[in-house]
């Protein structure tokens, strides 16, 4: 798709252009027309660059730009699936915070149930050892009950 860009560009720089000219050192390029003016007289120490050295130059630069613009692109389609995988990762999160609280939840009820059912199973004893106690006493009662009759029929 570059060389296809690069070669409809060529064919657009066929046309004829203004003459560029490079002034000093740093590289910086003015387009200036064929016109004479009052500038020209200041311009005359600078060198006068081809027209093919120009077009060179823009194909060059123009590839540059097209490339970078595909780096920019792919960087771009890649920054985009690191966001969806940030975003399926948050959604994860957000599901294992939910059963985690949820865990906690049950495990709240299951504490208080346990803690319940304890109480329960101490109050369960203790009328159990009443129980036991008054079964006791019944016993003696009975075993006395029993030898006052047996001491009256002796």
């Amino acid at each position: 798709m570059a060389d296809l860009q690069i070669e409809e560009s060529m064919k657009s720089l066929a046309k004829p252009r203004p003459i560029l000219k490079k002034k000093g050192s740093l590289g910086l390029s003015t387009l200036k027309s064929n016109a004479p003016d009052e500038t020209d007289d200041e311009d005359d120490e600078s060198t006068t660059v081809s027209l093919t050295d120009v077009k060179q130059l823009i194909i060059k630069e123009r590839s540059n730009y097209e490339r970078l613009l595909i780096l920019l692109m792919q960087g771009q389609e890649d920054m985009l699936d690191k966001e969806e995988s940030i975003i399926e990762m948050r959604e994860a999160m957000d599901i294992m915070a939910n059963a985690e609280t949820e865990k906690a939840k049950i495990q709240a009820n299951d504490s208080k149930l346990i803690m319940q059912l304890s109480k329960k199973l101490e109050g369960l004893l203790i009328n159990l050892e009443d129980m036991k106690e008054t079964n006791e006493r019944l016993n003696l009662r009975l075993i006395e009950f029993e030898c006052e009759k047996m001491n009256k029929y002796i």
